[in-house]
Formats: C-alpha cells, structure tokens, sequence
C-alpha cells in the first residue's frame, strides 16, 4: 500500500514537472512568439487575495491556460486577473529581457517567485500614469526590465487592476531591450507621419479660419484636435509629447472623452458639408440640439470623473450612462446619413467615402475592445488611425474642390452682377441723352418759335422802345439756343468732339481767352463715352466761367491714344474760384462719371493757376464688353 502511494506521488510530481516545462516559454534572444498561450490565469473576483495566496492557488495547479490568442481581453470585468509566465533564457550569455504592455487604465503588478516557488522576492508596479522619469524603461508602454542569466528560468506572477474603465484589454510581448527598441523606433517614426499630417491639417484649417472668418474651418480644426489627441492617447504617445509636468492630467483624462469630442465636431463637419439646415431642417435641428447636449454633458462627465477618480465604483455607474448616450448620439446621426443618402443631398456620397472607412474600423475596436470576436488589424499602426488620416484628406480635398466651386459661382454670379449693372448703365446714359434731345426739340419746337414769332410780330408793329425790347429778346432767345445746345449737342454726331469743343471755345472768346489742344483720334471712344467726355468738359468750363472772378484765359487741352483719354483744363482764377472751384454739384456729377470709367480725377493749384486733370482708360475691365457700343 505504501509503494502505491509512492508510486501516485511520483507520477504527480513528474505530470507537474512535465506541465511546468510545457508551458515555459524558451526564448534565446529577440523574440516573436506569441507570449499569451504560454500565460495561466486566475480570477479573484473578491479582490481580497493577497499574493501568497495566489501563489499558494498556482502550485496547487488552479490557474487555466490562456487560449493563444493576439490579445488579453476580457471584456468589462470588476474583477481581479492573475496571469503566471515562466520564461526560460537558453541562451549561452546573459540577455536584458523586457515584457511589455499597451493599453492604458491598466495598473500592472508584477511579482518575481523565488526559485524555490515558495516566495517573491521582488514586487514592481507601473502604469500609463505612470511619469517617464519614474519608469524602468523610456518607452509608451508599460515596460518591466528582466534581467537573466545564461540557461536561467523565471516565474513571474502578474496582477492586473482596471482603474478608469471597466474593459481589460492589452496586447503585451516579450524581447530583448534591443529588439523592443528598434521596434519602438519604427512604430514611433511610422505614427509621427500621421501625429505630423494631423499636425498640418489643423495649422491649415485654422488657417482658413483666421482669413475667411469661417465657423466651419473653427469647428474642422477642432475636429482634428480631438483626432489627434484620441490618437495621442490610443497609441501611448502622451508620454513622449506631453511636458511630464502636465502628463499626470493628461493622462487622467480618459479617451472617451476625446471620442465624445470628436463626435461633436464631425456632427457639424457634416451638417456644413452636406447642408442640412438647407435640405433636412426638421432632422437637422434634433441633430444640433441633441449634439449642443451632448457636449454639454461631456464636460460634466469629464468633471465627475476626474473628481471621483478612481473610484470604481462611481465610474461603473457614470461611464456607461455616458457611453450609452454617445451611442444615442451615433444613432441620430446614423439617421440623419442615411435620410441624406435617400434624399441624395449634395456631397452625402463624398462624406460616405471620407467616412466609411472610419465607420468600420470603429466597430472592429469595439468587438476586440469588448472580446465580442478578435480580428486582426487591417492597417499600420491600427485600423482608426488610418481611417482618420484617410476621412482627414479626403474631405479636406473634396473641401477645396468644393470651396473653389463656391467661389467660382459667386464669381460668375458677382461678374454678371457687374455687367447687368454696367449694362443697366449704358441704357440709363443713353436714355438721358435721348431725353435731353427730345426735350431741347420741344423747347426748340415750342418755346423758341413763340419767342421768335413775338420778336417779328415786336418789329412789325414799331412800337415804343422797339431797340430795347428787340435787344431784350434777342438776348432771351441766344440764351435760349446756348441753353438748348447745352441739354442736347446736336452737332456732336456730325462736327465731332474736337469740333464741339472748338465751336463752345469761339462762342464765350475773347472774353475770357480760350485756347484749345485737341489731339488723338476720337473715333477711339464709344458713343457713350464721348457724351460723358464732352460733359465733363462743358462741367469744367461752366465750373471755371462760373466762379472765376476776373478770369482771363482757360487753356483746354484733350488728348486720346489707345490706353486713355486725358483732359486739362487750366486757367487763372480769383479767390471767389479757389474757394468755390471744387465742391458743389457740378463736380459732384464730373466725379461720378469718372468713378463709372474707372478714372482718375486731380486738381493743382498754384500760384494764380487753378489746374484740373482727368485721365480715363479705355481699356479697363468694366467696360471691355461695353466699348464695342456704337449706337447712339
């Protein structure tokens, strides 16, 4: 009896010696074994085991293996897990080993059992909360050195605390300090691409922002801001970005809080791009009041939880009310998307490509964050990261393709504005001078033969007075003719300007001396423009004659090439002039019809001199389709 209770004792001491080689995982250097099947697990969902005991529960074989799998996750838990590793160097030199762990709100105790698997003999804690400056090793993750001799074997008890969250979830690995270094260099220069694209895209939209005084590039940018410090967070690069004085904060913050911000902002990215208000009222005002509460909340949220912080008993309460209206929110959105889509709304198709992506790789982070399937990753560094780069560029593209559109068509539209009115003003100019015609035949045609046919019937009868009363009227009637020719030049078609000019100069000499200087060809100027040409100079001429006490001489000096036509009128004046010459209706009405040619309009005085200068382009853009008018 006794040699059979030997002989059990044996074969259970060589079944366990046999499982404990098993399951030691044997590495010689570098390594890219998969670590997670080598793990045993244990769970105290009392919380209350202290670590003798749990060592006490894995000598007696109550830890179970670990499926292999890419990942630890096991899904919102309040419990306690317990992981064991073996590692065994077998290598002839001794090597710096270090196991590693990425994912944030995951306190990490590791315990170090004596070779005798009696006792610890070693106890090292760490987290992402943790400072750089307080870590083993200058790197993201979570890092603890172990050293081993040539051919030496370790067991490694693992306790891990979720504090600020309810998930467990890391990916961990094991290597030498070398290789986990190199391996960080390319991950770390690999995300930097997109940390620096997300960098630019928000410099650019502020940009934009700043000199268009547009709130939709104000809330793009924000947009941005939320994706990258979500990505900050995700991939653990707080910790190489953040002053250490302003990393603890940081990184109490949890990621959450950037999804809910992000959120917010892509409402109003898409409400703008696709024109809600303009196409879905009804749907878009739910969507903006829902997401102004949303945000609203969020900031109470973030407040309570970084109040109670980390407490986990309120964070169980708070963080999945909160997650629950953030998917509320999603779902409004889902809504108003796939309402657009029915509607085929304007760029809806564009911001379905920008976001479909992003759509997806959502969803797979929250099956393998919530161990519902684990699925590999479709992208490096991970799958949100290039989704955000991908919607990032693309709609920033589709944005200035769309903002080039806009400003084309108010463009077009402001161009046509201008010819409408321009056009609008040729017709009104002409109008007048027809009207002016008409209304100098009819005072010709009226008035002037009642005065004429007076004058004849005045001579006729030889009454007293005759000379003084023919001389009255002959004077009424020549004020008459001068006024009539003023209102319509009827021998501006067949003398032309320049003979215009020269017959006005002949009518008021020698009293004041008028000169003339007429050069260039005048059949360069349209129709219209020669009217208003000739207005100004007879508004000159009047302004000077008018106010021009004791004046003498006016020198008239006109000359046309094929780039302007410039007008100089000089003369003498008195005090009366100087004070008076520049102000008043006449050159009120010369300004405007040189502001209609684009013209420019500049006074000299000097001494005894009073100088006026006009210089009109022929060529300049407002009247480039209007030049060609000949009809008058």
């Amino acid at each position: 009896m006794k040699r059979l209770r030997l002989f059990a004792l044996l074969c259970g001491f060589m079944m366990s010696t046999l499982s404990w080689a098993a399951d030691t995982l044997r590495i010689s250097g570098a390594n890219d074994i998969r670590i997670i099947g080598y793990l045993k697990e244990y769970v105290d969902c009392s919380k209350a085991m202290v670590v003798d005991s749990v060592l006490m529960r894995w000598r007696q074989g109550d830890f179970s293996d670990v499926a292999p799998e890419r990942t630890i996750s096991r899904g919102v838990t309040s419990c306690q897990h317990w992981f064991s590793l073996t590692l065994h160097n077998t290598s002839d030199k001794a090597k710096d080993y270090l196991w590693n762990f990425y994912y944030d709100g995951i306190k990490f105790i590791l315990y170090e059992v004596d070779s005798a698997l009696t006792g610890i003999v070693e106890e090292r804690e760490m987290s992402h909360y943790t400072p750089m400056s307080e870590r083993e090793v200058n790197l993201r993750s979570v890092s603890f050195r172990i050293p081993m001799q040539p051919d030496e074997c370790k067991t490694f008890l693992l306790k891990t605390e979720v504090y600020g969250r309810q998930n467990l979830y890391f990916p961990t690995d094991i290597s030498t300090e070398r290789d986990i270094l190199s391996y960080e260099l390319g991950f770390s220069l690999l995300t930097g691409h997109y940390f620096g694209f997300f960098i630019f895209a928000i410099v650019f939209s502020l940009s934009l922002f700043i000199v268009l005084r547009s709130r939709f590039y104000a809330m793009m940018s924000g947009y941005l801001v939320s994706l990258l410090c979500f990505n900050i967070l995700e991939y653990l690069h707080g910790s190489y970005l953040i002053p250490e004085s302003l990393y603890p904060y940081w990184a109490m913050v949890p990621k959450i809080v950037w999804l809910a911000f992000t959120l917010y902002f892509n409402v109003y990215v898409f409400q703008s791009f696709t024109a809600q208000e303009k196409y879905l009222p009804n749907l878009n005002r739910l969507l903006s009041r829902f997401n102004r509460l949303v945000f609203f909340i969020t900031w109470v949220f973030l407040g309570l939880y970084l109040y109670y912080f980390p407490s986990a008993e309120v964070l169980q309460i708070i963080q999945p009310l909160f997650a629950g209206l953030l998917l509320i929110q999603t779902l409004i959105l889902l809504v108003n998307i796939g309402y657009a889509v029915f509607r085929r709304t304007p760029y809806i198709l564009h911001y379905l490509i920008g976001n479909g992506l992003l759509f997806v790789s959502v969803l797979l982070y929250l099956l393998n964050t919530f161990d519902i399937m684990s699925l590999p990753l479709l992208f490096k560094p991970g799958n949100i990261i290039f989704a955000f780069a991908f919607e990032s560029a693309y709609l920033m593209i589709v944005f200035a393709v769309k903002y080039k559109r806009d400003v084309d068509k108010f463009v077009r539209d402001l161009t046509i504005g201008e010819e409408r009115r321009a056009k609008l003003t040729v017709e009104l100019l002409t109008t007048q001078e027809k009207e002016r015609q008409r209304i100098a035949r009819d005072i010709h045609d009226g008035i002037g033969g009642t005065l004429q046919a007076l004058r004849l019937m005045l001579s006729q009868e030889k009454l007293n007075a005759e000379k003084g009363i023919n001389d009255t009227i002959k004077g009424l009637n020549d004020e008459f003719r001068h006024l009539v020719y003023q209102i319509a030049p009827k021998h501006l078609d067949s003398l032309g300007l320049f003979g215009v000019i020269e017959r006005d100069a002949t009518f008021y000499s020698p009293h004041p001396q008028i000169t003339c200087y007429l050069e260039g060809d005048e059949r360069l100027l349209p129709w219209d423009l020669k009217i208003n040409v000739y207005r100004i100079y007879q508004e000159l001429l009047t302004n000077a004659l008018k106010h021009g006490q004791g004046l003498t001489t006016v020198d008239i000096q006109l000359l046309i090439d094929e780039d302007a036509v410039t007008i100089l009128v000089e003369n003498d004046y008195s005090t009366d002039l100087k004070r008076k010459g520049d102000t008043g209706n006449g050159v009120t009405n010369i300004r405007s019809r040189i502001a209609y040619y684009d013209g420019t309009y500049k006074v000299e005085e000097g001494e005894n001199r009073y100088t006026v200068e006009i210089s009109i382009p022929l060529q300049n853009k407002e009247r480039k389709k209007h030049d060609s008018t000949s009809n008058h």
